[in-house]
């Protein structure tokens, strides 16, 4: 039974850890590193796992990835680059919060 007054921090970590136990336990390697090693070839090929219909993830861990609808906090303390790749997650919408009513150039 879970204990309630704890929680992963990092829940995406745990349950990659618990897929490769789940690899190392079927018999799929015999070693845990190797078990690690084929887990991260797989995730290589069929991408990293996106279970949750609402995350938040800053502009590296989204990078790549598309979502559904995207909110950029804080809009103005992003550079050019960073913005960008916040921009373009968003298939469906984008909403930009900022402190002014427009984006300073830079």
């Amino acid at each position: 039974m879970a204990n309630p007054e704890t929680s992963a921090y990092r829940r995406d970590l745990l349950y990659r850890f618990l897929n490769v136990l789940k690899i190392h336990i079927d018999g799929e390697a015999t070693t845990l590193l190797e078990a690690v090693n084929l887990y991260q070839r797989e995730m290589r090929h069929t991408g990293r796992p996106i279970n949750h219909p609402k995350l938040i993830g800053t502009t590296l861990l989204v990078k790549g990835l598309e979502y559904d609808h995207a909110v950029i906090l804080d809009a103005d303390a992003l550079d050019a680059k960073e913005l960008y790749v916040a921009m373009t997650r968003g298939s469906r919408s984008l909403t930009i919060i900022g402190s002014g009513r427009y984006l300073p150039a830079r």
